[in-house]
């Protein structure tokens, strides 16, 4: 008897199978790809969104500058800071677009539920000493954090108080622990030196 060419029903069988798992294995690599490349689309997001925190932050901390505020001691550079908050007066613009110098208090809220940096601003000539008027704007900076902690360079060493009456620190320091675990970086601030202004 005469072999015809082709295939058995056997052969048949195995190489669709065969094509069949090697589909699977492509299928299940391309998924594997696309869920990596969104969660690297993902965290690439907020990166870009603590980066843009930071650097408003940023500008608004070299602002900073020795203004003069009236209290009751007398008159005192408006800058006071703490390990969990920082008051400084700079020139920004306001919620209506229009600008001016305003005083500023950028503080670590919350618990153990969470933390919150939040600003707290109000145009410095209505300040009394560190204490806002009635016409305060205010936000939160940034949610969901573990701590956020404030330092203060003298130029040689890192203090958790800044209470000087005469001028600003060499540098401001903002460590940021996020909740999630996601790190922030170190935030290093230089103010930019000016005479004082009254």
């Amino acid at each position: 008897m005469r072999r015809h060419a082709g295939f058995t029903l056997v052969e048949l069988i195995a190489a669709l199978v065969a094509v069949g798992l090697i589909g699977a294995i492509v299928a299940g690599t391309l998924r594997l790809g696309l869920r990596s490349q969104e969660r690297l689309l993902a965290r690439s997001e907020v990166m870009e969104d603590r980066r843009v925190v930071l650097g408003q932050l940023r500008r608004h901390l070299e602002a900073a500058g020795p203004f003069w505020l009236v209290g009751r001691d007398g008159m005192r550079v408006a800058f006071r800071g703490e390990a969990r908050e920082l008051w400084f007066a700079a020139e920004m613009p306001g919620g209506d677009g229009a600008g001016g110098i305003w005083l500023a208090r950028l503080a670590s809220v919350g618990g153990d539920g969470g933390v919150t940096l939040r600003i707290d601003r109000g145009v410095l000539a209505e300040a009394q000493g560190f204490a806002l008027s009635h016409k305060v704007e205010t936000g939160a900076v940034i949610d969901g954090l573990q701590a956020a902690r404030f330092a203060y360079s003298d130029g040689g060493r890192w203090l958790d108080r800044w209470d000087d009456p005469t001028r600003l620190p060499a540098k401001i320091r903002l460590t940021l622990a996020s909740s999630s675990g996601d790190p922030w970086p170190e935030l290093i601030v230089a103010p930019v030196l000016r005479q004082p202004r009254r």
